[in-house]
C-alpha cells in the first residue's frame, strides 16, 4: 500500500497549453508527458455497500495495460486528500480482487457474496496530460489535466480537472502553493469531493 497525497481542482475551459505556459510550471518542469486516453470502469454492488465503506474500486486501462486500483477514504481537509492506495496490474478487462493483498481490505473482498455482486457502476473516459514539478526543497509533485467524461447508464458528465499529487517525500504546502498560483491567473478551484 502507498498513501496517496493530493489535491483536485476544477478546471473547466482550461487546455493543456495554458497548463504549459503558466509561469509556475515553467518554472519548475523537470518533464513534460504527451496526451494519452485512460478509460476507467468504476465497481460496487447494487447495495453500493463499497461506497458506504468509503472504499474505491476500479480497473483502468492506459494503453494495452489494465490496472487494478482501490482506495481508501482516508483525510481530506481543506481539499488535500491523503488515502491508501493499492494498484496493480492485472491480465484483462476482469477484477482480480484475490490479489489485494492488504488487512484493510480483507473483510471486504474475502466476502465471496461480496465480490460476486460486484458490477460495473460508472466508466470515466478521459485525455491526460501530464507533467512534473520538481521544487528547490527537493518536492516533486505529478500535476495532471484530465479532459473528457463521465458515464453512468445514459447520463453524461464533462469531467475537467488538475490533479496534483506529491511523489515521495517534500513540502504538501508545496500543494497549496501551486493551486493557489494556478487558479490566480486560470479558470481552476479546489475540489472536496
Amino acid at each position: 500500500m502507498s498513501t496517496e497525497t493530493e489535491m483536485k481542482l476544477s478546471a473547466v475551459g482550461v487546455t493543456p497549453r495554458q497548463v504549459s505556459e503558466h509561469p509556475e510550471v515553467r518554472k519548475y518542469l523537470r518533464d513534460q508527458h504527451p496526451a494519452r486516453h485512460l478509460g476507467n470502469i468504476y465497481f460496487d454492488t447494487p447495495e453500493l455497500l463499497l461506497q458506504r465503506e468509503l472504499i474505491g474500486l476500479r480497473l483502468r486501462r492506459d494503453g494495452e495495460q489494465w490496472l487494478q486500483t482501490a482506495k481508501t477514504s482516508g483525510a481530506a481537509v481543506g481539499g488535500l486528500h491523503q488515502r491508501g492506495e493499492w494498484e496493480m496490474p492485472v491480465a484483462g478487462e476482469a477484477l482480480e480482487l484475490e490479489r489485494f493483498d492488504a488487512e484493510e481490505l480483507a473483510p471486504l473482498f474475502e466476502d465471496k457474496a461480496l465480490c460476486k455482486a460486484l458490477a460495473p457502476v460508472f466508466r470515466t473516459d478521459f485525455q491526460r496530460t501530464g507533467w512534473v514539478l520538481e521544487f528547490p526543497d527537493g518536492t516533486v509533485v505529478e500535476m495532471v489535466l484530465d479532459l473528457g467524461e463521465i458515464i453512468a447508464g445514459d447520463r453524461r458528465g464533462p469531467i475537467t480537472e488538475v490533479e496534483l499529487e506529491m511523489k515521495g517525500d517534500g513540502r504538501v504546502a508545496r500543494l497549496f502553493a501551486l493551486a493557489r498560483a494556478l487558479a490566480e491567473t486560470l479558470p481552476m478551484r479546489v475540489l472536496n469531493a
